[in-house]
Protein backbone atom coordinates (compact mmCIF):
# COMPACT_ATOMS: atom_id res chain seq x y z
CA UNK A 1 0.00 0.00 0.00
CA UNK A 2 2.89 2.46 0.85
CA UNK A 3 4.62 1.39 -2.31
CA UNK A 4 1.71 2.06 -4.27
CA UNK A 5 1.00 5.80 -2.69
CA UNK A 6 4.82 6.83 -3.21
CA UNK A 7 4.58 6.00 -6.84
CA UNK A 8 1.25 7.99 -7.16
CA UNK A 9 2.99 11.26 -5.19
CA UNK A 10 6.36 10.89 -7.14
CA UNK A 11 6.53 9.04 -10.08
CA UNK A 12 6.54 12.17 -12.30
CA UNK A 13 9.36 13.49 -10.08
CA UNK A 14 12.08 10.32 -9.87
CA UNK A 15 13.96 11.10 -13.05
CA UNK A 16 14.94 14.09 -10.81
CA UNK A 17 16.32 12.02 -8.09
CA UNK A 18 19.34 10.14 -10.18
CA UNK A 19 22.39 12.56 -10.04
CA UNK A 20 25.87 12.13 -10.23
CA UNK A 21 26.91 11.34 -6.75
CA UNK A 22 30.04 12.41 -5.54
CA UNK A 23 29.50 8.99 -3.17
CA UNK A 24 27.30 8.39 -0.39
CA UNK A 25 25.83 11.85 0.43
CA UNK A 26 22.33 11.91 0.53
CA UNK A 27 19.00 11.61 2.73
CA UNK A 28 19.22 9.20 5.89
CA UNK A 29 16.38 7.54 7.50
CA UNK A 30 16.06 8.21 10.75
CA UNK A 31 14.50 6.36 13.53
CA UNK A 32 12.39 4.15 11.37
CA UNK A 33 12.79 0.73 12.78
CA UNK A 34 9.58 0.28 15.17
CA UNK A 35 7.63 1.53 12.28
CA UNK A 36 5.02 -0.49 10.85
CA UNK A 37 6.72 -1.80 6.86
CA UNK A 38 9.86 0.10 8.18
CA UNK A 39 11.92 -1.51 5.36
CA UNK A 40 9.82 0.51 3.08
CA UNK A 41 11.00 4.04 4.63
CA UNK A 42 14.82 2.33 3.05
CA UNK A 43 13.54 2.04 -0.43
CA UNK A 44 12.05 5.52 -0.93
CA UNK A 45 14.04 7.21 -4.53
CA UNK A 46 15.51 10.23 -2.14
CA UNK A 47 17.07 7.92 0.70
CA UNK A 48 20.42 6.66 -0.08
CA UNK A 49 20.99 5.70 3.98
CA UNK A 50 19.47 4.30 6.94
CA UNK A 51 20.60 3.95 10.56
CA UNK A 52 21.51 1.51 13.19
CA UNK A 53 20.79 2.54 16.96
CA UNK A 54 21.94 0.20 19.87
CA UNK A 55 22.16 0.24 23.91
CA UNK A 56 25.13 -0.50 25.33
CA UNK A 57 22.77 -3.08 28.11
CA UNK A 58 21.99 -4.69 25.20
CA UNK A 59 25.25 -4.83 23.29
CA UNK A 60 27.11 -6.41 26.76
CA UNK A 61 24.39 -8.10 28.64
CA UNK A 62 27.57 -10.02 30.81
CA UNK A 63 30.69 -8.44 31.97
CA UNK A 64 32.90 -8.83 29.36
CA UNK A 65 30.46 -10.23 26.58
CA UNK A 66 29.46 -9.00 23.50
CA UNK A 67 26.29 -9.41 21.54
CA UNK A 68 27.11 -8.55 18.33
CA UNK A 69 24.43 -10.73 16.13
CA UNK A 70 21.63 -8.31 15.92
CA UNK A 71 24.20 -5.57 14.34
CA UNK A 72 24.92 -8.33 12.24
CA UNK A 73 21.64 -8.76 10.99
CA UNK A 74 20.94 -5.58 10.65
CA UNK A 75 24.03 -4.83 8.58
CA UNK A 76 23.63 -7.94 6.01
CA UNK A 77 19.91 -5.83 5.58
CA UNK A 78 22.10 -2.60 4.12
CA UNK A 79 23.89 -4.98 2.12
CA UNK A 80 21.38 -6.79 0.47
CA UNK A 81 19.60 -3.09 -0.03
CA UNK A 82 22.90 -2.04 -1.46
CA UNK A 83 22.61 1.32 1.03
CA UNK A 84 24.48 2.54 3.82
CA UNK A 85 23.90 3.28 7.66
CA UNK A 86 25.59 4.78 10.28
CA UNK A 87 26.19 2.75 13.55
CA UNK A 88 25.69 4.79 16.71
CA UNK A 89 26.21 2.88 20.37
CA UNK A 90 24.23 4.59 22.89
CA UNK A 91 24.21 4.59 26.57
CA UNK A 92 20.65 5.59 27.58
CA UNK A 93 20.51 2.21 29.71
CA UNK A 94 24.09 0.84 30.63
CA UNK A 95 25.07 -2.89 31.60
CA UNK A 96 23.14 -4.20 34.79
CA UNK A 97 26.35 -4.90 36.03
CA UNK A 98 27.95 -1.52 36.19
CA UNK A 99 25.89 -0.55 38.30
CA UNK A 100 27.06 -3.65 40.99
CA UNK A 101 30.70 -2.32 40.43
CA UNK A 102 30.36 1.42 39.55
CA UNK A 103 29.35 4.53 41.79
CA UNK A 104 26.18 5.72 41.10
CA UNK A 105 23.99 8.85 42.30
CA UNK A 106 20.64 8.20 42.46
CA UNK A 107 19.08 11.75 40.76
CA UNK A 108 19.18 10.92 36.51
CA UNK A 109 21.31 14.25 35.79
CA UNK A 110 19.51 14.02 32.07
CA UNK A 111 16.37 12.84 30.28
CA UNK A 112 18.70 10.45 28.26
CA UNK A 113 19.26 8.77 31.76
CA UNK A 114 16.87 5.49 31.04
CA UNK A 115 18.34 3.26 34.08
CA UNK A 116 16.11 3.53 36.72
CA UNK A 117 19.20 3.60 39.59
CA UNK A 118 20.35 6.82 38.22
CA UNK A 119 23.65 8.31 36.95
CA UNK A 120 26.78 6.10 37.17
CA UNK A 121 30.15 7.98 38.10
CA UNK A 122 30.87 7.54 34.18
CA UNK A 123 35.03 9.10 35.34
CA UNK A 124 35.19 6.03 37.69
CA UNK A 125 37.90 3.90 36.25
CA UNK A 126 35.64 0.99 36.16
CA UNK A 127 33.09 2.78 34.01
CA UNK A 128 36.03 4.29 31.60
CA UNK A 129 37.51 0.70 30.88
CA UNK A 130 33.92 -0.86 30.37
CA UNK A 131 33.16 1.32 27.74
CA UNK A 132 37.13 1.44 26.18
CA UNK A 133 36.65 -2.26 26.35
CA UNK A 134 33.21 -2.33 24.86
CA UNK A 135 34.75 0.24 21.79
CA UNK A 136 37.73 -2.57 21.22
CA UNK A 137 34.94 -5.37 20.66
CA UNK A 138 32.91 -2.68 18.65
CA UNK A 139 35.97 -2.09 16.52
CA UNK A 140 36.50 -5.91 15.36
CA UNK A 141 33.33 -6.33 14.73
CA UNK A 142 33.41 -3.43 12.03
CA UNK A 143 36.91 -4.72 10.80
CA UNK A 144 35.94 -8.44 9.93
CA UNK A 145 32.06 -7.93 8.95
CA UNK A 146 32.05 -7.65 5.14
CA UNK A 147 28.87 -5.67 4.99
CA UNK A 148 31.06 -2.69 6.68
CA UNK A 149 31.81 -1.26 3.31
CA UNK A 150 28.18 0.03 3.49
CA UNK A 151 28.83 1.98 6.47
CA UNK A 152 28.99 5.43 5.99
CA UNK A 153 30.50 5.97 9.42
CA UNK A 154 30.01 5.75 13.27
CA UNK A 155 28.06 8.44 15.16
CA UNK A 156 30.80 9.03 17.99
CA UNK A 157 28.98 9.17 21.76
CA UNK A 158 30.95 9.47 25.09
CA UNK A 159 27.90 7.55 26.72
CA UNK A 160 28.93 9.01 30.01
CA UNK A 161 25.31 10.75 31.47
CA UNK A 162 23.06 8.94 29.23
CA UNK A 163 24.43 9.24 26.13
CA UNK A 164 25.84 12.73 25.11
CA UNK A 165 25.94 14.46 28.31
CA UNK A 166 28.73 15.06 30.75
CA UNK A 167 28.33 17.76 33.33
CA UNK A 168 27.47 17.12 36.64
CA UNK A 169 25.13 19.77 38.49
CA UNK A 170 27.42 21.93 41.20
CA UNK A 171 24.92 20.49 43.31
CA UNK A 172 25.41 17.08 43.42
CA UNK A 173 29.39 16.91 42.89
CA UNK A 174 29.83 16.21 46.86
CA UNK A 175 31.22 12.26 46.91
CA UNK A 176 29.00 11.73 49.95
CA UNK A 177 25.74 11.89 47.68
CA UNK A 178 27.06 9.13 45.44
CA UNK A 179 26.23 5.16 46.52
CA UNK A 180 29.11 3.28 46.55
CA UNK A 181 28.33 -0.47 45.82
CA UNK A 182 29.67 -3.75 48.00
CA UNK A 183 31.30 -4.89 44.80
CA UNK A 184 33.38 -2.01 43.78
CA UNK A 185 37.29 -2.12 43.76
CA UNK A 186 37.39 0.10 46.79
CA UNK A 187 40.79 0.76 46.71
CA UNK A 188 40.41 2.99 44.00
CA UNK A 189 40.32 6.79 45.42
CA UNK A 190 36.87 8.21 44.44
CA UNK A 191 37.49 11.94 42.46
CA UNK A 192 34.79 14.41 43.03
CA UNK A 193 33.39 15.62 39.19
CA UNK A 194 35.25 18.88 37.82
CA UNK A 195 35.31 20.20 34.36
CA UNK A 196 38.59 18.68 33.95
CA UNK A 197 37.68 15.43 34.70
CA UNK A 198 34.96 15.67 32.12
CA UNK A 199 37.34 16.84 29.50
CA UNK A 200 40.28 14.46 30.14
CA UNK A 201 36.83 11.53 29.79
CA UNK A 202 36.61 13.54 26.83
CA UNK A 203 39.78 13.37 25.46
CA UNK A 204 40.01 9.07 26.52
CA UNK A 205 37.03 8.60 24.35
CA UNK A 206 38.07 10.23 21.62
CA UNK A 207 41.96 8.88 21.58
CA UNK A 208 40.39 5.28 21.16
CA UNK A 209 37.42 6.32 18.44
CA UNK A 210 40.43 7.30 16.60
CA UNK A 211 42.97 4.67 17.02
CA UNK A 212 40.54 2.00 16.82
CA UNK A 213 38.34 3.15 13.76
CA UNK A 214 39.68 6.35 12.10
CA UNK A 215 41.98 4.70 9.89
CA UNK A 216 39.15 2.64 8.02
CA UNK A 217 35.94 4.06 9.20
CA UNK A 218 34.73 7.57 9.24
CA UNK A 219 34.05 8.80 12.62
CA UNK A 220 30.94 11.31 13.67
CA UNK A 221 31.82 13.87 16.50
CA UNK A 222 29.29 16.07 18.18
CA UNK A 223 29.80 19.39 17.35
CA UNK A 224 28.70 20.77 20.62
CA UNK A 225 32.50 20.05 22.16
CA UNK A 226 34.31 22.81 23.69
CA UNK A 227 36.32 25.04 21.94
CA UNK A 228 39.36 23.57 23.92
CA UNK A 229 38.36 20.29 22.92
CA UNK A 230 37.96 21.18 18.91
CA UNK A 231 41.31 22.75 18.99
CA UNK A 232 43.40 19.76 20.59
CA UNK A 233 41.61 17.48 17.32
CA UNK A 234 41.79 20.34 14.45
CA UNK A 235 44.57 18.42 12.44
CA UNK A 236 42.22 14.97 12.81
CA UNK A 237 39.21 17.54 11.44
CA UNK A 238 41.35 19.10 8.36
CA UNK A 239 42.22 15.71 7.45
CA UNK A 240 38.89 14.21 6.86
CA UNK A 241 39.79 11.42 9.89
CA UNK A 242 37.01 13.16 12.47
CA UNK A 243 33.57 14.62 10.58
CA UNK A 244 30.95 16.72 12.30
CA UNK A 245 27.52 15.81 13.31
CA UNK A 246 24.45 17.12 15.38
CA UNK A 247 21.21 16.29 16.32
CA UNK A 248 19.85 19.99 16.11
CA UNK A 249 19.40 20.48 12.74
CA UNK A 250 16.27 22.85 11.77
CA UNK A 251 15.37 26.23 9.90
CA UNK A 252 17.35 28.17 12.60
CA UNK A 253 19.51 27.49 15.81
CA UNK A 254 17.46 26.28 18.21
CA UNK A 255 16.41 28.31 21.49
CA UNK A 256 19.39 27.85 23.99
CA UNK A 257 18.45 25.91 26.66
CA UNK A 258 19.59 26.86 30.54
CA UNK A 259 23.19 27.42 30.98
CA UNK A 260 23.82 27.76 27.11
CA UNK A 261 23.68 31.07 25.10
CA UNK A 262 22.70 31.48 21.72
CA UNK A 263 26.27 32.46 20.89
CA UNK A 264 27.40 28.54 21.82
CA UNK A 265 24.35 27.56 19.72
CA UNK A 266 25.42 29.31 16.71
CA UNK A 267 28.93 27.44 17.23
CA UNK A 268 27.09 23.79 16.13
CA UNK A 269 26.31 25.57 12.68
CA UNK A 270 29.65 27.60 12.38
CA UNK A 271 31.49 24.32 12.57
CA UNK A 272 29.58 22.99 10.01
CA UNK A 273 29.95 26.03 7.42
CA UNK A 274 34.07 26.23 8.47
CA UNK A 275 34.81 22.40 8.39
CA UNK A 276 31.92 20.74 6.05
CA UNK A 277 30.95 23.73 3.55
CA UNK A 278 35.18 24.62 3.12
CA UNK A 279 35.21 20.68 1.97
CA UNK A 280 37.51 20.41 4.97
CA UNK A 281 35.85 17.44 6.38
CA UNK A 282 31.59 16.30 6.39
CA UNK A 283 29.29 16.88 8.27
CA UNK A 284 26.00 15.01 9.07
CA UNK A 285 22.50 16.47 10.58
CA UNK A 286 20.05 14.94 12.44
CA UNK A 287 17.03 16.75 13.23
CA UNK A 288 16.27 18.39 17.19
CA UNK A 289 12.25 17.66 16.63
CA UNK A 290 9.80 16.48 13.62
CA UNK A 291 8.46 19.17 11.18
CA UNK A 292 5.29 19.66 13.86
CA UNK A 293 8.09 19.88 16.83
CA UNK A 294 7.90 16.54 18.30
CA UNK A 295 10.79 15.09 20.13
CA UNK A 296 9.10 13.48 23.33
CA UNK A 297 7.53 16.93 23.84
CA UNK A 298 6.43 19.42 21.92
CA UNK A 299 8.61 22.98 20.51
CA UNK A 300 7.29 25.98 19.19
CA UNK A 301 6.48 26.25 15.89
CA UNK A 302 5.96 29.76 14.18
CA UNK A 303 5.34 28.40 10.56
CA UNK A 304 3.59 25.63 8.80
CA UNK A 305 5.11 22.36 8.66
CA UNK A 306 5.78 22.39 5.20
CA UNK A 307 7.56 25.75 5.55
CA UNK A 308 9.55 24.33 8.56
CA UNK A 309 10.74 20.96 7.18
CA UNK A 310 11.58 22.70 3.52
CA UNK A 311 13.57 25.44 5.24
CA UNK A 312 15.55 23.02 7.36
CA UNK A 313 16.81 21.74 4.36
CA UNK A 314 18.33 24.60 2.80
CA UNK A 315 19.97 25.71 5.87
CA UNK A 316 21.15 22.45 5.89
CA UNK A 317 22.73 22.49 2.24
CA UNK A 318 23.54 26.36 3.35
CA UNK A 319 25.66 25.22 5.89
CA UNK A 320 27.50 22.59 3.80
CA UNK A 321 26.02 19.08 5.40
CA UNK A 322 26.55 16.28 3.40
CA UNK A 323 24.46 13.30 5.18
CA UNK A 324 21.01 14.71 5.97
CA UNK A 325 18.87 12.90 8.54
CA UNK A 326 15.13 12.71 8.25
CA UNK A 327 13.25 11.68 10.38
CA UNK A 328 10.44 9.20 9.42
CA UNK A 329 7.42 10.74 11.40
CA UNK A 330 8.49 13.14 8.42
CA UNK A 331 9.12 10.75 5.87
CA UNK A 332 5.52 9.95 5.96
CA UNK A 333 4.15 12.57 4.71
CA UNK A 334 5.54 12.55 1.77
CA UNK A 335 4.54 8.94 1.22
CA UNK A 336 0.54 9.31 2.09
CA UNK A 337 -0.11 12.38 3.50
CA UNK A 338 -0.25 11.45 7.12
CA UNK A 339 1.37 12.40 10.33
CA UNK A 340 1.19 10.83 13.80
CA UNK A 341 3.14 11.70 16.43
CA UNK A 342 3.04 13.91 20.10
CA UNK A 343 -0.76 12.96 20.03
CA UNK A 344 -1.63 14.31 16.62
CA UNK A 345 -2.95 12.86 13.29
CA UNK A 346 -3.06 14.79 10.37
CA UNK A 347 -3.95 13.95 7.16
CA UNK A 348 -3.91 15.85 3.63
CA UNK A 349 -7.49 17.31 2.48
CA UNK A 350 -9.89 20.87 3.03
CA UNK A 351 -7.14 21.94 0.18
CA UNK A 352 -3.82 21.04 1.92
CA UNK A 353 -1.41 18.89 -0.29
CA UNK A 354 1.68 18.45 2.71
CA UNK A 355 2.31 15.50 0.75
CA UNK A 356 3.86 16.92 -2.35
CA UNK A 357 5.64 20.04 -0.73
CA UNK A 358 7.11 17.18 1.41
CA UNK A 359 8.19 15.31 -1.66
CA UNK A 360 9.25 18.42 -3.04
CA UNK A 361 11.57 19.60 -0.07
CA UNK A 362 13.39 16.57 -0.20
CA UNK A 363 13.84 16.30 -4.07
CA UNK A 364 15.30 19.69 -3.90
CA UNK A 365 17.54 18.17 -0.76
CA UNK A 366 19.12 15.02 -2.72
CA UNK A 367 19.91 17.59 -5.96
CA UNK A 368 22.01 19.68 -3.92
CA UNK A 369 23.46 17.44 -1.31
CA UNK A 370 26.90 16.89 -1.44
CA UNK A 371 27.81 19.38 -4.46
CA UNK A 372 28.47 22.54 -1.85
CA UNK A 373 32.54 22.74 -2.34
CA UNK A 374 32.29 20.78 -5.83
CA UNK A 375 30.66 23.75 -7.94
CA UNK A 376 32.31 22.39 -11.19
CA UNK A 377 29.85 19.28 -10.31
CA UNK A 378 27.05 20.81 -9.09
CA UNK A 379 23.90 20.62 -10.55
CA UNK A 380 23.22 24.36 -9.63
CA UNK A 381 23.32 27.03 -7.65
CA UNK A 382 20.85 29.16 -5.74
CA UNK A 383 20.38 32.00 -2.96
CA UNK A 384 17.26 31.61 -0.81
CA UNK A 385 16.39 35.39 0.61
CA UNK A 386 15.82 35.98 4.39
CA UNK A 387 17.12 37.94 7.24
CA UNK A 388 16.58 37.11 11.12
CA UNK A 389 18.38 38.09 14.37
CA UNK A 390 16.91 36.73 16.74
CA UNK A 391 15.78 32.96 17.23
CA UNK A 392 11.97 33.13 16.41
CA UNK A 393 10.86 29.30 18.01
CA UNK A 394 11.21 30.71 21.60
CA UNK A 395 10.57 27.28 23.17
CA UNK A 396 10.09 29.46 26.75
CA UNK A 397 13.46 31.17 26.63
CA UNK A 398 13.45 35.31 27.08
CA UNK A 399 14.40 36.68 23.68
CA UNK A 400 17.18 38.55 25.09
CA UNK A 401 18.87 34.92 25.52
CA UNK A 402 17.68 34.25 21.76
CA UNK A 403 20.06 37.25 19.87
CA UNK A 404 22.14 35.74 16.67
CA UNK A 405 25.17 37.12 15.62
CA UNK A 406 26.30 35.20 12.52
CA UNK A 407 23.82 33.03 11.35
CA UNK A 408 21.50 35.84 10.43
CA UNK A 409 21.27 36.12 6.58
CA UNK A 410 19.94 34.21 3.07
CA UNK A 411 20.75 30.81 3.22
CA UNK A 412 22.93 30.34 0.10
CA UNK A 413 24.71 27.73 -2.18
CA UNK A 414 27.58 28.81 -4.82
CA UNK A 415 26.08 32.03 -5.34
CA UNK A 416 24.83 35.37 -3.29
CA UNK A 417 23.22 38.62 -2.89
CA UNK A 418 25.16 41.80 -3.38
CA UNK A 419 24.67 44.67 -0.87
CA UNK A 420 21.48 45.79 -1.57
CA UNK A 421 18.27 48.28 -0.27
CA UNK A 422 16.21 44.62 0.16
CA UNK A 423 14.93 43.75 3.77
CA UNK A 424 13.90 40.51 5.57
CA UNK A 425 13.90 41.26 8.99
CA UNK A 426 10.54 40.59 9.87
CA UNK A 427 9.58 39.47 6.69
CA UNK A 428 7.86 36.16 8.21
CA UNK A 429 5.04 33.78 7.22
CA UNK A 430 4.29 35.14 3.66
CA UNK A 431 1.68 33.82 1.33
CA UNK A 432 -0.14 30.67 2.29
CA UNK A 433 0.84 28.83 5.08
CA UNK A 434 0.40 24.95 2.97
CA UNK A 435 3.16 25.85 0.53
CA UNK A 436 6.48 25.50 1.51
CA UNK A 437 8.36 29.01 0.70
CA UNK A 438 7.24 31.40 2.83
CA UNK A 439 8.59 31.45 5.99
CA UNK A 440 10.97 33.67 5.25
CA UNK A 441 11.06 36.30 2.24
CA UNK A 442 13.29 39.50 1.16
CA UNK A 443 10.76 42.53 0.06
CA UNK A 444 12.17 44.65 -2.68
CA UNK A 445 11.21 48.56 -2.43
CA UNK A 446 9.86 49.93 -5.45
CA UNK A 447 12.20 50.99 -8.20
CA UNK A 448 15.47 49.21 -6.39
CA UNK A 449 17.35 46.52 -8.12
CA UNK A 450 18.35 43.21 -5.96
CA UNK A 451 21.81 41.87 -7.85
CA UNK A 452 23.23 38.11 -7.60
CA UNK A 453 26.53 36.63 -8.22
CA UNK A 454 27.37 32.98 -9.03
CA UNK A 455 30.53 31.12 -7.58
CA UNK A 456 33.12 31.68 -10.82
CA UNK A 457 33.91 28.08 -10.95
CA UNK A 458 30.03 26.60 -11.77
CA UNK A 459 29.56 29.65 -14.19
CA UNK A 460 32.47 28.52 -15.94
CA UNK A 461 31.41 24.71 -15.93
CA UNK A 462 28.29 26.45 -17.65
CA UNK A 463 29.78 27.84 -20.53
CA UNK A 464 29.03 24.39 -22.91
CA UNK A 465 25.62 24.12 -21.47
CA UNK A 466 23.45 27.40 -20.67
CA UNK A 467 21.47 28.12 -18.55
CA UNK A 468 18.14 27.83 -16.34
CA UNK A 469 16.80 30.65 -14.31
CA UNK A 470 14.63 30.40 -12.16
CA UNK A 471 12.66 32.99 -9.58
CA UNK A 472 10.18 32.31 -6.98
CA UNK A 473 8.36 35.16 -6.64
CA UNK A 474 5.05 36.66 -4.56
CA UNK A 475 2.72 36.72 -7.31
CA UNK A 476 0.58 40.10 -6.17
CA UNK A 477 -1.53 42.55 -8.39
CA UNK A 478 0.85 45.68 -9.44
CA UNK A 479 4.41 44.38 -9.26
CA UNK A 480 5.38 43.65 -12.38
CA UNK A 481 9.33 43.78 -12.15
CA UNK A 482 12.33 42.57 -14.93
CA UNK A 483 15.19 39.99 -14.90
CA UNK A 484 17.82 41.30 -16.71
CA UNK A 485 20.46 38.42 -18.04
CA UNK A 486 23.06 38.99 -20.04
CA UNK A 487 22.02 42.71 -20.73
CA UNK A 488 18.66 41.47 -21.77
CA UNK A 489 15.32 42.45 -19.52
CA UNK A 490 13.09 39.61 -19.32
CA UNK A 491 9.60 41.24 -17.97
CA UNK A 492 7.58 39.42 -15.48
CA UNK A 493 4.04 40.28 -15.67
CA UNK A 494 2.30 39.79 -11.92
CA UNK A 495 -1.69 38.63 -11.98
CA UNK A 496 -2.62 39.42 -8.41
CA UNK A 497 -2.73 35.89 -7.53
CA UNK A 498 -1.39 36.37 -4.57
CA UNK A 499 0.41 33.06 -3.88
CA UNK A 500 4.15 32.09 -4.91
CA UNK A 501 4.89 31.61 -8.34
CA UNK A 502 8.11 30.56 -10.24
CA UNK A 503 9.35 32.48 -13.10
CA UNK A 504 11.23 30.18 -15.68
CA UNK A 505 14.01 31.47 -18.34
CA UNK A 506 16.35 29.68 -20.53
CA UNK A 507 19.65 31.07 -21.82
CA UNK A 508 21.00 28.25 -23.97
CA UNK A 509 24.36 30.73 -26.03
CA UNK A 510 27.12 30.21 -23.24
CA UNK A 511 25.39 31.03 -19.68
CA UNK A 512 25.61 34.03 -17.86
CA UNK A 513 27.67 36.85 -18.13
CA UNK A 514 28.42 40.08 -15.79
CA UNK A 515 28.29 43.47 -17.29
CA UNK A 516 29.87 45.32 -14.32
CA UNK A 517 32.05 42.60 -13.34
CA UNK A 518 30.24 41.77 -10.10
CA UNK A 519 26.32 40.30 -10.55
CA UNK A 520 25.58 38.04 -12.62
CA UNK A 521 21.44 38.68 -12.25
CA UNK A 522 19.60 42.04 -11.45
CA UNK A 523 16.23 41.71 -10.54
CA UNK A 524 15.27 45.44 -11.03
CA UNK A 525 11.51 46.15 -9.68
CA UNK A 526 8.65 48.48 -10.59
CA UNK A 527 6.29 50.66 -8.85
CA UNK A 528 5.39 48.61 -5.87
CA UNK A 529 7.29 46.18 -3.18
CA UNK A 530 7.98 43.20 -4.73
CA UNK A 531 8.17 39.88 -2.17
CA UNK A 532 10.90 37.21 -3.31
CA UNK A 533 11.85 33.89 -1.94
CA UNK A 534 14.76 32.29 -3.82
CA UNK A 535 16.69 32.63 -7.69
CA UNK A 536 18.38 29.03 -8.75
CA UNK A 537 20.45 28.75 -12.06
CA UNK A 538 20.58 25.24 -13.15
CA UNK A 539 22.33 23.99 -15.69
CA UNK A 540 20.56 23.43 -19.33
CA UNK A 541 20.90 20.49 -21.88
CA UNK A 542 24.27 20.50 -23.81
Amino acid sequence: MLNSLLAQGVAASTAQTQRDRPGPEGLYALWYQKRENAEVFLQQPYIVGGQMVYQWRDLEPEKGKYDFSKMAAELEKYGRLKIYTTIQINGNTKPKWLFAEVPCHPVKFSVQVRDEQGSLMYWHPTHRDAYINLLKAFAEFVHTNRNSRYLLGIRQNFNGIGTEHLEIPEQNRDLQQWIVPAKADHSIALQAWSEEVGANYERLVLDNYIRLFADSVRIFVRNNISPKLEAEYRKEFESGRLGWFHTSSELEPHAPEVGINAEDVEMQYRRFIEDCRSGRTVGYAEPWASAWGHHGKTDDRWCSPPQWFYWTQLNNLHCGVSYIGIYSSDMQVAIDGTYRGGGLEYKDGAGRNYQQEFIDAMLFANKYVGFHHQPARSPGAWVAFRENHTILAANGVAESKRKLKTHTGDYNFLMERLPDKSRGEGITNIGPDEKRFGAWARVLPAHEQMRLRLDPVFLESCKNHGVVVRLTYYDAKGKDFDVILNDVPHRVECKGQNKWETKVIEIKDGGLKSADGLAHITIRNGADALYLHMVEVTRSSP
